[in-house]
């Protein structure tokens, strides 16, 4: 429902015939949707009336659930409208994907949301600090595997220890893909997974 609620935030242009206006909303309607109060009347009449039908689900939510939403309505508002779009675009990529594929990107962000958040810091700004060309190649060198090899780097990263985890990580940021491949066949994907190096 989530990524739905905000993809149908998204401000445009509505005629005046079809808007329906701030001061027409019930007070609940106007309590729900407050952190789109100021971009209300400039939304097409269509995304207004999809926000409005789901302020009737608001009601089945408990209040983290609500909480979570106000602040992602918050965040979404205070974007740049170059930011939306390329989110708008991103969602576009991923409703074009394949099942498989959409599945895939599921399964990794649970996974990615079941580290502890200390964890999920550090990848973040181990991630950021990389260069768009290391960003691509670090992609590209996971995503070419067979999806059971991928499958084999999560089950071993998963039964790291936190420590071991966080050098092996390292030592995939800092390596070549030639040498990152060789790494991860050695450490992963070799039948003598005793062996250290």
């Amino acid at each position: 429902m989530l990524p739905l609620l905000l993809l149908s935030v998204v401000p445009g242009h509505a005629s005046a015939d079809d808007s329906i206006a701030w001061q027409s909303l019930t007070p609940e309607q106007q309590q729900i949707l407050q952190p789109l109060r100021d971009s209300w009347n400039e939304m097409p009449a269509g995304k207004q009336q999809r926000l409005l039908e789901k302020t009737a689900d608001w009601k089945n939510l408990d209040e983290k659930q609500r909480q979570r939403i106000t602040r992602r309505m918050q965040h979404w508002q205070s974007m740049t409208p170059e930011k939306r779009e390329e989110i708008r675009q991103r969602y576009q990529r991923y409703q074009e994907m394949p099942e498989e594929k959409r599945q895939e990107l599921r399964q990794r962000h649970r996974w990615f949301r079941s580290l502890p958040e200390e964890e999920r810091n550090r990848i973040r700004q181990r991630w950021q600090a990389l260069t768009p060309e290391q960003r691509e190649s670090m992609r590209e060198s996971f995503h070419k595997r067979p999806p059971a090899e991928r499958e084999a780097i999560r089950n071993y990263m998963r039964n790291l220890a936190p420590a071991e985890r966080e050098a092996f990580r390292d030592r995939l940021f800092e390596l070549g893909p030639a040498e990152r491949d060789a790494f991860i066949r050695q450490k992963v994907l070799s039948k003598d997974k005793n062996r250290d190096d």
